[in-house]
């Protein structure tokens, strides 16, 4: 715990956002162990123990990211599916629905017609609203700000694709 603790401490000093943060560290410590590894420094147990604290280390980091987040209203939206907020936002960022029994566009839809903007913007980064609710066709919503934003927000992405073209 104390690791975990160290880099919520440096991550606050740190510019980049937060997550960005912890993944450069814990490819740093790996890339370490790596290298210990390569130099036969430690045994193959010893390698494999390391492994394991990075592993739970990241695992408390992402547990921490989303505690942080106000992603209980996230709740609301499918608790006819039987999924939690969690369960939501980790499909909303990583777009991985496999083990789960909504698929990451109908839920993107669903999340736009029962969670306003306004508090969609206090759990996501202007990027990952970029990256989830990007190309939704904004004649399908109901809600007349949402409708505004999702079309705003298809503009940007669109021009950014056409200027790196």
């Amino acid at each position: 715990m104390q690791d975990v603790s160290e880099f919520l401490k440096a991550s606050r000093k740190c510019k980049k956002s937060r997550e960005n943060w912890y993944a450069d560290e814990l490819l740093e410590k790996v890339a370490h162990i790596q290298e210990h590894a390569n130099n036969k420094d430690i045994t193959k147990d010893e390698y494999l123990k390391m492994l394991n604290g990075v592993i739970k280390t990241i695992n408390l980091i992402k547990d921490k990211i989303i505690a942080e987040k106000p992603i209980e209203c996230l709740e609301a939206v499918c608790w006819d599916y039987e999924i939690n907020a969690k369960d939501v936002y980790y499909i909303l960022t990583t777009k991985e629905h496999k083990n789960y029994p909504i698929d990451f566009d109908t839920l993107r839809k669903k999340v736009l017609k029962y969670i306003s903007i306004a508090k969609l913007q206090e759990i996501f980064s202007t990027d990952n609203m970029k990256e989830i609710f990007a190309g939704i066709n904004p004649n399908t919503l109901r809600n007349p700000l949402t409708k505004e934003y999702i079309t705003a927000l298809n503009n940007i992405v669109t021009s950014k694709k056409t200027r790196s073209i």
